[in-house]
């Protein structure tokens, strides 16, 4: 066995160690305010014992997320040329592509949310450009324009402005529809996010000593016939930014 694995698997009987003689109370739908309080101080504990400083005060208590459906809108993306280029004429390329393109400028989407546009001239400024494809600042990056659902950010979702001898290129991922009624999960409690952060964290050699904060927001998954968004932990740590399933406490790729 290399070091790595022993590493990891001496990680995990420290974590049994803890669950068992520390009398943790970890489970789904705690709603008891000092049990709740006791989890968080528990795990700032478990952290601490394996070099990572955690303050209880930033620990949520569940996630209040929703999963939601989105649906393609293909007059949001009509309108999105317009406020870009103006008029447009449509061309279907094909594998659920579609193009447009007049004198000011072309404009493409695809069906993963992700499209490219070319402005020929344009008087606005980056932030005018982003804003007119829905994008905002991000609350974690202050040079990143995002999407949000509600006040949530959509992590995996995104726009930037490149200018150029050809033109200014516009490109990103987009929310690409008005997502649907919300679906409840049963999530895991934030004790195995935690701990599922914790295992990645030592199964790739990454060296974290603070846990900075925990978000709630989405991230937007498409499949060749459907889309949704389904809600995810951002966790801020000096060593970078991850994330984690809300519904699954997987590690997430953004």
């Amino acid at each position: 066995m290399d070091t790595g694995k022993l590493k990891s698997a001496a990680i995990i009987i420290l974590l049994c160690v803890n669950l068992a003689f520390g009398g943790i109370l970890i489970f789904d739908g705690v709603s008891n305010a000092g049990a709740a309080a006791r989890e968080r101080s528990q795990l700032t504990e478990i952290m601490a014992n394996n070099g990572i400083e955690i303050s209880p005060g930033i620990i949520p208590r569940r996630c209040e997320l929703e999963a939601h459906g989105v649906v393609r809108s293909r007059s949001g993306e009509a309108e999105l040329v317009a406020a870009l280029i103006g008029q447009a004429k449509e061309q279907d390329q094909g594998g659920n592509i579609y193009y447009y393109e007049n004198a000011n400028g072309w404009v493409r989407f695809r069906s993963s949310g992700s499209f490219e546009a070319c402005l020929y001239d344009d008087g606005r400024s980056d932030g005018e450009l982003l804003e007119a494809v829905g994008a905002a600042p991000s609350g974690f990056d202050g040079g990143k324009y995002t999407y949000f659902f509600g006040k949530n950010e959509i992590f995996n979702c995104g726009a930037e402005v490149e200018r150029g001898d050809d033109g200014i290129m516009i490109s990103g991922r987009r929310l690409m529809g008005e997502p649907g009624p919300g679906r409840a999960g049963e999530y895991p409690t934030m004790s195995t996010v935690l701990i599922r952060f914790l295992e990645r964290v030592v199964e790739e050699g990454i060296v974290c000593t603070r846990i900075d904060g925990i978000s709630p927001g989405y991230m937007m998954s498409v499949s060749a016939a459907s889309a949704e968004l389904r809600p995810v932990w951002r966790i801020s740590a000096d060593s970078g930014a991850y994330c984690v399933w809300a519904d699954s406490g997987e590690a997430a790729a953004e």
